[in-house]
């Protein structure tokens, strides 16, 4: 509201506004007593049948867990991740469940998100894999789709269909939770396992 009391609406000058950019960070995390715990859970797990089945086709996807090891999990790398970003407030941050994947050869996961709630960012560390394990797909276009072959003139994330990361063994993925991505079939000889967790923001 101006001082002559009209709403005014901001004015943009020879600007160019990124909308559509995605933020994915990519980061080598390595950490061997957090690696042994969540190992351990997955064997847990296991044994007691606590398994979820939700966008996993094949493979084993533990029930969520909230654990004393998150407070500090990843904390340099989140921190990190969400100070790329603009912010209009003064925030914390809490992980506020996690849960192991492991995909046997063949198994592969369906096309979706982790928002719902208070969620806003998600992450996966890879603990075992190989290139050839099934890549981490983020769908840039809702229905996988480019009509106007943009990417034939555009080479920039804008005109890509979707984005393929293959996952190296420790790497560390964080990325809004309402980012819509897959798990390619594991083609390799061996599993692949994963931790996937959540992230909240906190006032």
């Amino acid at each position: 509201m101006g001082q002559d009391g009209r709403l005014h609406w901001p004015v943009y000058k020879d600007m160019i506004l990124n909308i559509n950019r995605t933020p994915i960070q990519l980061t080598t995390y390595k950490d061997t007593k957090s690696e042994k715990e969540i190992l351990n859970l997955l064997k847990i797990c296991k044994e007691n049948n606590s398994l979820n089945k939700i966008s996993n086709i094949g493979g084993i996807q533990t029930a969520p867990v909230f654990l004393d090891i998150f407070v500090n999990l990843f904390k340099k790398d989140i921190l990190k991740y969400l100070n790329s970003f603009k912010k209009k407030l003064d925030f914390k941050y809490k992980i506020v469940s996690g849960w192991v994947n492991e995909n046997s050869p063949g198994d592969f996961n369906m096309p979706h998100s982790h928002d719902g709630g208070q969620i806003h960012f998600s992450g996966i560390w890879y603990l075992k894999c190989s290139p050839t394990s099934g890549g981490l797909i983020f769908l840039n276009k809702p229905n996988n789709s480019d009509f106007t072959m943009l990417f034939d003139f555009i080479d920039d994330p804008l005109s890509w269909v979707n984005y393929c990361i293959i996952p190296k063994q420790y790497q560390l993925v964080l990325f809004p939770s309402s980012l819509i991505h897959l798990v390619e079939p594991n083609r390799s000889d061996s599993n692949r396992i994963s931790f996937a967790f959540n992230i909240t923001l906190l006032k």
